[in-house]
């Protein structure tokens, strides 16, 4: 668990774009022994596509197509970034996609959590890693991926978000 929260922080500490939580700090802290590993990050106070999404279908409201189109180039634009620097996600769900208010009406979407990425500098990667519901095919029949489990997150991301119900059965 400290290997992960040390690559996190790795991580985040080398990102720099509007659509990913921007990384302040990384501080270490001892507890009874135990050392922790402290990672501060951008606070987007509101909240997370998930929890937005169920406020959503709660209210019985549906999700403008132009609100949906702006985020999908939005999370789009954050993978592109990620990816050109050899970064995969691999865990991108609603609960890893945090909203910030630019204005009353303005929500940005912003790619965080980076506790099971990983690069690639030595090509393609096997690891059995990610929430279920979003793990993409290569990675449940633990064949080797890239870049493509990021994208297969985002189109169940899109899939959510368009329709406000679970692309599978919970």
């Amino acid at each position: 668990e400290g290997n992960a929260a040390l690559r996190e922080a790795q991580i985040l500490a080398s990102l720099n774009h509007v659509h990913v939580v921007r990384y302040q700090d990384v501080f270490t802290h001892r507890d009874k022994g135990l050392l922790q590993i402290c990672t501060v990050m951008e606070y987007c106070r509101s909240g997370d596509l998930a929890a937005w999404m169920a406020g959503q279908r709660d209210a019985g409201a549906a999700v403008p197509g132009e609100r949906a189109y702006v985020w999908l180039g939005q999370l789009a634009e954050a993978l592109a970034y990620l990816h050109g620097r050899r970064i995969l996600h691999r865990d991108l769900k609603p609960q890893n996609v945090f909203l910030h208010a630019m204005s009353a009406s303005d929500l940005v979407l912003k790619v965080g959590d980076f506790g099971l990425a990983a690069t690639l500098e030595s090509g393609r990667r096997s690891s059995r890693v990610g929430t279920p519901c979003y793990l993409a095919p290569e990675v449940i029949y633990a064949e080797a991926y890239a870049e493509s489990v990021d994208v297969w997150g985002l189109g169940c991301i899109m899939y959510e978000v368009l329709t406000l119900d679970f692309l599978w059965e919970r």
